[in-house]
């Protein structure tokens, strides 16, 4: 009503849907969790939105090599609950065993590749990590604290908070000492694997960085990552697993 009386203004339009109660929840009138559970818009992303997300956010795409297509346009396209317009037009909303198993699979590949390959590159120009180092440990050989390590994984933690699911949280936030404690465990189990020869130092070759991934050039030997004796690696693997297959990632 408001949109006719106004002639069609466009602008009037959507300041009354900004300041409608569908859009805005300024008061729950004592609703509870699961009256509340529901509330909101928060759906499934469509295959074309995460795979935008994937590249957008981790500065690589999600592809069985190099030079094949992107898999969330291509082989999980349509398991994905995508449409191609002809047998399949409706798009699926909820999510199923299939797709949860995607989504799990995409964190764990994409992670593989990305981790070594924003490492490889000079920080100023990282996407995931701008505060650590491949060779920051928390705690010594010697088993002492190395305090200053440990704030900048904690800092670098709190960054891929934000910039993977749009949290804003605080160092000493109950979620990042979580993941923090993710990152600790897997290192120190890792790390220990290595020394005891239950596991290899050197990376799986899918997860290194000794080419370039867009020009498939030989990075300078200085740059190459293709050990992980230390298994900080595999930490931060473990933490983009985890950053990926989060709901925030995967639904907007």
């Amino acid at each position: 009503a408001r949109f006719r009386d106004t002639d069609y203004n466009y602008r009037e339009l959507l300041k009354e849907i900004v300041l409608s109660h569908y859009y805005r929840a300024i008061d729950d009138a004592g609703a509870g969790e699961g009256a509340l559970l529901l509330a909101g818009t928060a759906q499934l992303l469509t295959p074309e939105k995460l795979n935008r997300k994937i590249q957008v956010t981790t500065g690589f795409p999600w592809r069985r090599s190099r030079t094949s297509n992107d898999n969330l346009l291509d082989r999980y396209e349509m398991l994905y609950g995508g449409i191609d317009s002809n047998s399949v037009t409706e798009r699926l909303r909820e999510p199923n065993g299939i797709i949860a198993n995607i989504g799990l699979r995409m964190a764990t590949e994409v992670s593989c590749l990305t981790v070594s390959q924003d490492f490889a590159i000079p920080r100023d120009q990282r996407r995931l990590f701008p505060w650590v180092e491949v060779g920051y440990q928390p705690i010594t050989a010697d088993g002492l604290p190395v305090p200053e390590a440990e704030r900048r994984i904690r800092k670098n933690i709190q960054y891929l908070h934000y910039r993977l699911t749009g949290e804003h949280l605080e160092e000493d936030s109950t979620e990042i000492s979580e993941t923090y404690a993710l990152w600790l465990s897997t290192w120190e189990e890792g790390r220990n694997r290595v020394k005891s020869g239950e596991e290899a130092a050197n990376l799986y070759h899918l997860c290194d960085a000794t080419t370039d991934y867009w020009t498939n050039e030989a990075l300078p030997v200085e740059d190459r990552i293709y050990q992980d004796s230390d298994y900080t690696i595999r930490a931060w693997m473990a933490v983009m697993t985890y950053e990926l297959s989060d709901y925030r990632f995967l639904f907007e």
